[in-house]
Formats: C-alpha cells, sequence, structure tokens
C-alpha cells in the first residue's frame, strides 16, 4: 500500500474542466494525494481538497521537496480526513444513477 499517491495535473487552459479517471481511482483510496503540475484552482486540485485528501503543490520545485521530506522522509504521512459523502459521488453506481436520471428527464 502506498502512503500517498502523485497526480501529475496540467496547466492548459484548454483543458481547463477536464478530469481523468486516475483522479477518481485515487479518491477511492482514501490516501493522500499530491497534485503535481496544475494550479490550486484547478478542478483537480479543489476535488482533492473537497475530499479530504488533496494537496496540490503546483510546480515550484523546492514546494514539492518541502512537502515530501516534512511529510514522508520522517516516516509520517500528510493528515488526511477522507470525505466519503463527497467521494462516493463519483463512484460508478452513482455516476450510472446519475445518467439513467438524466436520461429519464430526457425521454419524458
Amino acid at each position: 500500500d502506498a502512503s500517498g499517491l502523485i497526480f501529475l495535473d496540467w496547466n492548459e487552459p484548454t483543458a481547463e474542466g477536464i478530469l481523468t479517471g486516475k483522479i477518481f481511482e485515487y479518491l477511492r483510496s482514501g490516501r493522500p494525494i499530491l497534485g503535481i503540475g496544475g494550479t490550486a484552482s484547478s478542478v483537480s486540485s479543489r476535488l482533492m481538497i473537497e475530499a479530504g485528501v488533496g494537496f496540490p503543490l503546483g510546480k515550484e520545485v523546492k514546494k514539492i521537496i518541502n512537502f515530501l521530506v516534512e511529510n514522508f522522509l520522517n516516516g509520517k504521512n500528510p493528515p488526511v480526513s477522507p470525505q466519503w459523502d463527497v467521494i462516493h459521488r463519483f463512484n460508478r453506481e452513482s455516476l450510472a444513477k446519475k445518467a439513467l436520471d438524466y436520461m429519464g428527464k430526457l425521454v419524458h
């Protein structure tokens, strides 16, 4: 089991709002997620924070290294508080129900 997970985000205006499946897989783990490369205001960063497991670190190498040293190399993990109600909103069952509800509204 991993002590933490690295999510490589991107900071591209044309990709704003696009989320990969990997972020949802990581959320389900309940482990600390280190967001590297994006901004604190990206959709994935905000989702990780709302889910109580994310640490958006951006692109600044010194900040990333300091975080790793302070939180992993000394034998402790960064504190997380998984918000399972938020995380479960994105499981397959919840998303399938949401899609079915939406399709039902289109038909009627």
